[in-house]
């Protein structure tokens, strides 16, 4: 079984027609992602196991705009504060078409949560956000991803917004015990 997975920052170009998620979109950003991660705009990964090319992602820091927020959040975020959140937004996760439904894309969203999560505890990121396909919304909520409450007219019907809090528990508690006061 591929247990064990390995990531690391792409370092070569991605070949047109090498790989395959079965979504030509998404197979247009990987092949697009090596210039990407140069620039330093978005890092997109490799993730391989005993050597074998099971998939990539990408992420980069994304602002979210308050009026897209939910309301859970905007709650805290006052006019003097700022208008957006900060985000880390997962560009993509794609795993090779051929060993799709193993649990693979799991363990390379898991790898992301706690990888943000630890930057979290150094840098300002306070949620992760994607925007789902359709069709997968129900698996990333049984990750614990909630849908954002707006869409944008050219998602609709196509990708829904979501996001993870990514606030640790002993900010959470600061933060109820210092609106408390």
């Amino acid at each position: 079984s591929m247990t064990t997975l390995s990531e690391r920052i792409l370092q070569e170009n991605i070949n047109p027609g090498t790989f395959d998620c079965g979504i030509q979109s998404i197979n247009s950003l990987i092949e697009n992602s090596y210039y990407v991660s140069l620039l330093q705009h978005g890092y997109a990964y490799k993730v391989t196991s005993d050597s074998r090319l099971l998939g990539f992602y990408m992420i980069m820091f994304k602002n979210i705009e308050l009026d897209e927020c939910p309301a859970e959040l905007a709650d805290y975020y006052e006019e003097t504060l700022s208008k957006t959140i900060p985000a880390v937004l997962i560009k993509y996760i794609a795993v090779e078409k051929h060993i799709q439904k193993k649990k693979i894309g799991s363990l390379i969203l898991d790898i992301i949560v706690q990888k943000v999560r630890k930057y979290s505890e150094q840098l300002p990121i306070r949620i992760i956000y994607l925007d789902a396909r359709a069709d997968l919304v129900g698996w990333y909520k049984s990750k614990g991803f909630v849908e954002m409450p707006h869409n944008r007219q050219e998602q609709e019907g196509i990708t829904v917004p979501m996001y993870l809090d990514c606030i640790s528990e002993e900010n959470r508690r600061r933060l109820d015990e210092f609106i408390a006061e």
